[in-house]
């Protein structure tokens, strides 16, 4: 007899309420998880949204719409970075159905890739040319590709994957193996080392067929073609890795090059006042590029700046002064064109660079101005006082060489012992030049190189010389020679002076030339000239006393006659005075 129905309301009642009559512990108890979640507080993870262009939904895609996707100016390197970002683009890039198509049209566009070796799948391909890591192990450090075997190796992997060919099997072994050096930090012998698999295989296939000699000739042929193919595809690749890595360097260094041209063009300078370069130097002088810090094959950094700034600025603003120093140079080489009488007395242009306003302008002027030679001209006419100032203290300078020098002291010699500047025109008022050893008269004196000479190319430095307070260490008073000579023609060397001497007409001969070179000729000079020779025998001490009355004798008419005909017949040379050698 079925049980009475029992209605839902009763059902849910009876089941919630509790009834006097039972015991408390028929009560069910609540649940061990419910109890463990009221003690402890569970932490569950947060939900977070995905980054748009997550790759996740790529799957959910339909192939069509994929594979037109990917075939859209992709090259081999992205398509084997996608094979690598989830499983499902690599199942899609590697399907025997799908794939072929779009890695042949992705190299397709990288023409100057070599044509996939025979052998290798265009993905294996794309691995072997983009793969960043071990073919044998997860290293990525000290890889190293060996073309001819299509793998690439750790050091640790080359040790365990390759195998040194046993001398005695090196000459069979040579012309079927691919053979490589190892990496060079190995120092393995040249072509001595190859896969372990590819000399196992050959080893075991040349055993199999050691006792047919036709075989054995078409197995060898085949395995030298073979060979010979990977030895191409390795000649090429290495000449392509070469030329890759020639234009990464030059890439990273332009690139470091053009930040340091910024950095200094925002400083002012620009490259038609500095040297980049020192290609067309013949002097080899340093050019910016030269310095260190500039050829580093890393990116500028403001720490890399702030290292190499100073030496770089400074080399920069040397070439930005000389640069106007030889504009400078120029507008003062034409202003004394214009005029030869100034020409005789002024100074070297490193002189006027230091007289102001020349001086500010060339010197203090910010790299930020562009200084033109219009700057110099709107100051010419300042130049003439300038000029005349200079040659004043220029010579109260030499006059009190003079002053000084023991010579004016002596007995006999017909010096003031307080000399004027009308002594600067006295024929035996000489100069000698402490680095080239030239006798210098007045005013050649003024504008003698040697005394104001600078260490920095043709550009002056604001260094003392000789005619700004630097003493007149550079120059010496030596009037002994111009004495003898003057003596010889026949004048007073007290009053004689430069004007008389050029306007008398006269010639005088070396007697001891003539006496050490025993030979029938005679040597007959001007009196310049003469001083000259005669301090160049004493600097090479061909004397040690005066012979033949003085050393000088005076050229009487008829040899005069002679002489001046016979340098009418010399080709003539600017600032060169003849010697004349007669024949007895």
């Amino acid at each position: 007899m079925s049980s009475p129905t029992v209605r839902r309301s009763t059902r849910l009642r009876n089941t919630t309420s509790i009834s006097p009559a039972q015991p408390s512990s028929a009560i069910p108890a609540a649940s061990a998880k419910r109890a463990l979640d009221d003690a402890t507080p569970v932490v569950r993870p947060k939900k977070r949204r995905l980054k748009a262009g997550s790759l996740k939904m790529v799957g959910e895609m339909p192939y069509e719409i994929l594979v037109e996707i990917f075939s859209y100016a992709l090259e081999p390197m992205d398509l084997y970075n996608l094979s690598r970002a989830n499983p499902v683009l690599h199942a899609l890039l590697l399907s025997k159905s799908l794939a072929p198509a779009l890695w042949e049209d992705a190299f397709k566009r990288v023409p100057d890739l070599p044509r996939c070796p025979a052998g290798l799948i265009l993905p294996a391909y794309a691995e072997l040319m983009y793969g960043r890591g071990c073919y044998y192990c997860p290293s990525v450090r000290d890889l190293f590709t060996v073309w001819k075997c299509y793998v690439r190796v750790c050091t640790d992997c080359f040790m365990s994957k390759f195998v040194e060919v046993p001398k005695d099997k090196i000459g069979v072994l040579h012309n079927i193996v691919p053979l490589t050096d190892g990496p060079k930090r190995l120092k393995l012998p040249p072509s001595s080392s190859c896969l372990r698999e590819d000399y196992e295989r050959q080893v075991a296939a040349m055993e199999n067929i050691m006792g047919n000699k036709k075989r054995w000739t078409e197995y060898v042929a085949q395995a030298c073609m073979q060979k010979n193919a990977r030895d191409n595809f390795h000649d090429i690749m290495q000449r392509r890795e070469h030329t890759r890595k020639e234009r990464e360097v030059t890439k990273i260094r332009t690139e470091r090059k053009n930040a340091i041209m910024a950095k200094l063009h925002a400083l002012g300078y620009t490259p038609e006042t500095i040297q980049t370069d020192n290609s067309w130097n013949m002097k080899r002088e340093k050019g910016l590029g030269d310095l260190p810090g500039f050829k580093v094959l890393k990116p500028l950094t403001d720490g890399d700046w702030a290292k190499i700034s100073p030496k770089i600025i400074a080399f920069c603003h040397a070439h930005l002064i000389k640069h106007r120093t030889e504009m400078f140079r120029s507008f003062y080489d034409k202003y004394l064109a214009e005029d030869p009488k100034t020409r005789k007395t002024a100074p070297r242009f490193s002189e006027v660079l230091k007289m102001e306003p020349f001086k500010s302008t060339v010197y203090e002027s910010p790299p930020s101005r562009t200084v033109t030679k219009e700057d110099f001209q709107q100051y010419r006419v300042q130049l003439p006082g300038l000029l005349q100032e200079w040659k004043e203290a220029a010579c109260a300078k030499l006059v009190r060489l003079i002053q000084q020098s023991p010579v004016v002291h002596g007995s006999g010699n017909g010096r003031p012992a307080t000399p004027e500047f009308s002594v600067l025109d006295l024929a035996t008022t000489v100069f000698s030049c402490k680095r080239c050893s030239k006798p210098l008269f007045y005013p050649r004196v003024l504008s003698h190189a040697c005394p104001t000479q600078t260490h920095f190319g043709n550009s002056p430095v604001l260094d003392s010389t000789i005619w700004d307070g630097g003493g007149l260490d550079e120059v010496a008073y030596d009037p002994a020679h111009a004495i003898k000579v003057v003596t010889a023609f026949g004048k007073d060397p007290a009053t004689a002076t430069t004007k008389e001497m050029d306007e008398y007409n006269q010639r005088v001969e070396c007697l001891r030339c003539r006496i050490d070179l025993r030979i029938p000729r005679r040597l007959f000079m001007p009196w310049r000239l003469a001083i000259w020779h005669e301090s160049k025998r004493r600097e090479r001490r061909h004397d040690t006393e005066d012979r033949g009355g003085g050393g000088w004798r005076m050229a009487d008419a008829e040899l005069l006659a002679a002489v001046l005909a016979k340098e009418r017949e010399l080709p003539e040379k600017v600032g060169i005075e003849p010697i004349v050698l007669l024949t007895d």
